[in-house]
């Protein structure tokens, strides 16, 4: 019961925070796209995040799945058109452009350092991004509702399935985008490109695509972050009725708990919308992201696991081992290392101590299994 609790609580805080993010990245895209001064942050803040907790209040899980799902082509679109463009309009041939990426371009961008505190080389990707895709599969409740929702095991696969597809598909896309801005400002230099990474992007659409366009890649800028924001409303609020107010609240008829539910939702979506005013300070949002999936979702994992193998663990270790998780989860950004480190390492102090302890002496009681 303790560990069950403990997880949920870190999920709530996961999802927050997350949301918070994802509320925070449009806004600030849209702030530099549309060209509008920073008065305008709060109200733009209030119109994503309180126009997305109220649809996902009215339509359920049904509306985040529908929604999901034209999301998902609006930003396929999105990025079709931006490599498009710029393979359309970049003044050099594809010779040059060739050339370049072999002589220039990947040199810098693949490196095999084993440095921590250089953001992206070939081992904190693979360690880092490897941990963090597990965890969102096997811990996120947001993924486990899903799976849930699909009816049957059949169902679930193949939807877990086309998932898979679908998200090498639009990384894949995603990372043509970055390589087509670092080939479009390499042959047509801008001295007024921000140094912000975050504003790259959003200044890009603002100078260089047509009106009209630009409002198609602002859409699927929305969509990208509005759908995950929608999802964990809808996960929050069931981790909330069913973790928290079924277990220690008194017993509620069905009618009575999606009230409960819908409340939770609203309440959820406007802390998650009050949150992101104070998101931004943890640095650029690729390391809010991976310090927020890190610290909660690293733990979170290790609870999983150990609930599903045949080792008898102690409960102190274990509740231990995740309070380590978390606080290395935060520590490891402080001391310099790069964000891709936090979920292996967060998984990694959250595993071991519990883990050593079942394998050579038992323990004292089992974990419960995580519902």
């Amino acid at each position: 019961s303790g560990v069950r609790t403990l997880a949920a609580v870190l999920y709530v805080l996961l999802r927050i925070g997350w949301m918070a993010t994802l509320i925070y990245a449009p806004t600030l895209a849209i702030l530099v796209a549309a060209g509008l001064s920073p008065a305008w942050f709060w109200p733009v803040v209030f119109i994503i995040g309180l126009s997305s907790t109220f649809y996902t209040v009215l339509g359920g899980i049904r509306g985040v799945i529908v929604t999901d799902a034209i999301q998902f082509v609006v930003i396929f679109a999105g990025i079709a058109v931006t490599v498009l463009f710029v393979l359309m309009n970049l003044p050099v041939s594809f010779g040059e452009v060739g050339r370049y990426l072999q002589q220039e371009g990947l040199t810098k961008w693949i490196d095999l350092s084993l440095d921590p505190t250089r953001t992206f080389t070939v081992w904190s990707s693979l360690v880092g991004y490897t941990t963090a895709v597990i965890s969102m599969y096997i811990a996120d409740q947001m993924s486990l509702q899903r799976y849930l929702a699909a009816g049957d095991e059949r169902s679930a696969s193949r939807s877990f399935t086309f998932n898979i597809v679908g998200a090498m598909v639009i990384i894949i896309m995603l990372a043509l985008v970055g390589v087509s801005l670092a080939c479009w400002y390499h042959f047509v230099p801008d001295a007024g490109l921000p140094r912000d990474q975050d504003k790259i992007f959003p200044y890009f659409i603002a100078t260089q695509i047509p009106v009209g366009v630009a409002g198609l890649l602002l859409a699927a800028i929305l969509a990208a972050t509005v759908s995950s924001i929608t999802s964990g409303i809808n996960t929050l609020a069931a981790t909330i009725t069913i973790d928290f107010r079924m277990r220690f609240g008194t017993p509620l008829p069905p009618d009575r708990q999606i009230r409960f539910a819908r409340i939770s939702s609203l309440v959820i979506g406007l802390c998650a919308t009050g949150a992101a005013g104070l998101i931004g300070r943890l640095g650029t949002i690729f390391d809010i992201a991976q310090i927020l999936l890190g610290t909660f979702l690293g733990p979170l994992l290790a609870i999983m696991i150990l609930s599903m193998v045949k080792i008898r663990v102690n409960l102190f270790l274990l509740i231990t081992g995740v309070v380590l998780g978390v606080l290395a989860g935060f520590g490891v950004t402080q001391i310099g290392w790069a964000s891709l480190w936090v979920a292996p390492l967060a998984f990694f102090l959250s595993i071991i101590l519990p883990l050593l302890a079942g394998l050579l002496r038992g323990a004292e009681q089992p974990v419960e299994q995580a519902q």
